[in-house]
């Protein structure tokens, strides 16, 4: 027989930022160097959800969503915008324990549904989003961006 350790992870949500956080997640998510004047927004704004995932007491994944009341919908939404894990903690469910704890922030606030973009050649992220409950219902979808 062969034991594994499995980490203890915790995921969080983050009300501020501190120093050392900010410094971390720059150090270990290098696609997310936060502007420093937009940081002190994000966080006055409740409807921001910034959540971290902390494994052996690093900062081993981040997720970005928003929680967003609709003209055309019944009930409010969680868009999910990114969600990322460190290499190094990949494949432990640390993905899973994120959008499980971003569904449940959800249902407390009264949403309804969670979606997230992604593109079908992200083998991870579509694997990570069908393990998770999440349904594709559009095969035809296209997202334009627009620079301001």
């Amino acid at each position: 027989l062969v034991w594994y350790s499995v980490p203890m992870t915790e995921v969080t949500r983050l009300t501020e930022l501190s120093r050392k956080d900010a410094e971390e997640i720059a150090n270990n998510f290098p696609e997310h160097q936060f502007v420093a004047a937009n940081v002190e927004k994000f966080f006055k704004d409740s409807e921001n959800i910034l959540l971290i995932a902390r494994t052996d007491k690093v900062i081993s994944g981040i997720t970005i969503a928003y929680y967003l009341e609709r003209l055309d919908k019944p009930a409010a939404q969680i868009f999910l915008d990114s969600i990322d894990v460190h290499p190094k903690f990949k494949r432990q469910g640390i993905g899973t324990r994120m959008i499980e704890k971003l569904k449940v922030l959800g249902k407390e606030k009264g949403a309804t549904e969670l979606w997230v973009l992604t593109n079908r050649s992200n083998e991870a992220a579509m694997a990570l989003y069908a393990s998770t409950g999440g349904v594709s219902k559009e095969r035809d979808v296209v997202m334009f961006d627009y620079s301001m």
